[in-house]
């Protein structure tokens, strides 16, 4: 298991949902089509994280896409602002046990940490803080 390549897209999700601009259901399928999506539940987590992951995709995957949409795109452009923001809610939890997971030592080989080091470009990683960041 891999936790840490779970932890890296759970924070760069978590990032897009909070800098990009837009609807709260267009920076959900954005984090989740250039992130989240990429999480290997089998190889990346554990078991009652993949659990979680699973229900998760599943909610913001139900409905059948029309042309070249993605299911993703279709479900997530017909949610209610309150279907979005629970949606939301999952992915929040989700990284948060993701989190716990990494912070305990769950992961069982080392992996690349994300560099803080520049403005990264929206899907790169995350922008550093400052001394002054409140």
């Amino acid at each position: 298991m891999a936790i840490m390549r779970a932890y890296e897209k759970c924070l760069l999700g978590l990032t897009i949902m909070v800098r990009e601009t837009g609807s709260i259901q267009e920076r959900l399928c954005s984090a989740f089509k250039r992130q989240i999506i990429h999480i290997d539940p089998d190889a990346d987590l554990t078991p009652p994280l993949a659990t979680q992951f699973l229900e998760m995709k599943e909610f913001v995957t139900a409905r059948d896409p029309e042309g070249d949409e993605m299911r993703l795109e279709a479900t997530t452009r017909a949610m209610s602002d309150a279907e979005a923001q629970h949606a939301a809610d999952m992915f929040i939890a989700f990284a948060t046990g993701v989190s716990a997971a990494y912070h305990d030592g769950d992961d069982v080989a080392p992996a690349a940490t994300l560099t803080m080091d520049k403005a990264p470009a929206a899907d790169e990683g995350l922008m550093p803080l400052g001394e002054d960041a409140a």
